[in-house]
């Protein structure tokens, strides 16, 4: 079967169920981290760029914050606003980029970018983060990084490298985006922004499991001849490592947090 390269703001039409319901959320240390990092108060406003389900913007909802939910993807977007808009008044989700977000100038007291900064063109976005943040405002670029130090992630991993569709381009789209090089590029000196980390975890049943999998982009879904004999192994590495019915996933969330100097 011959893959299509999909546009990044379409990556994940086809996998938004998948992502629902089995992509980790972000660690309860989140908020405290935040209020002792950046001083953040729940009278911020926040535009969460790349909002996808939603995720990143709920402990920010919880915490009392107006979140502004940026999502150039339709479904994903539609996603999020059916777990997030009946619960909370202060989400308001919108059709926008990275790079043309429509708000207006000078508008939010923080900016954040979860699992999404690496498909941003980022001198394009760094140009419109200036242009919405406040004088003084933050930026937040986090990442949940899935922890590969144990025998089960070890696995699989392997069953990712042995079937993903560009999974190595991906990796590296990724690991340079965190890099030291793009990070004073995009913030504009070394000094001018942080690292922080915290520990993260979630535990699967198979059913969880695969559909973690399954959310990831270059994964092969149903239709692809890989995918029966992925999920097989992926059954035969859930059969050796679960305790109880369930195996656990150890993450690191990276956060890289600052202020946008003036280049």
């Amino acid at each position: 079967m011959t893959h299509t390269r999909q546009p990044a703001t379409e990556r994940f039409t086809d996998r938004v169920g998948h992502y629902l319901r089995a992509r980790p959320r972000y660690p309860q240390t989140l908020i405290p981290f935040f209020v002792r990092e950046m001083g953040l108060r729940p009278a911020w406003r926040i535009a969460d760029i790349g909002s996808g389900t939603g995720f990143f913007s709920e402990p920010f909802l919880a915490n009392g914050n107006e979140v502004l939910g940026i999502e150039p993807n339709g479904p994903m977007r539609e996603a999020a606003e059916r777990l997030l808009v009946n619960r909370f008044p202060n989400f308001h989700s919108r059709a926008g980029t990275a790079e043309s977000t429509g708000l207006p100038d000078s508008s939010v007291d923080l900016v954040t970018a979860a699992q999404s900064f690496h498909w941003f063109d980022h001198t394009v976005a760094r140009r419109e983060f200036q242009r919405i943040l406040k004088p003084n405002g933050w930026v937040a670029l986090a990442w949940n990084n899935r922890r590969q130090d144990d025998a089960l992630s070890t696995d699989y991993e392997q069953v990712v490298l042995r079937h993903a569709i560009d999974h190595s381009a991906i990796r590296k789209r990724h690991e340079h985006a965190a890099s030291e090089e793009v990070l004073n590029a995009f913030f504009g000196t070394r000094g001018a922004w942080k690292h922080g980390r915290l520990s993260n975890s979630q535990t699967m049943d198979f059913d969880a499991l695969r559909d973690r999998l399954l959310s990831s982009s270059y994964i092969p879904l149903s239709s692809d001849a890989r995918f029966k004999p992925m999920i097989a192994e992926l059954q035969e590495i859930f059969t050796r490592h679960q305790h109880g019915g369930v195996v656990r996933f150890e993450y690191d969330t990276d956060i890289y947090y600052g202020r946008l100097s003036t280049l």
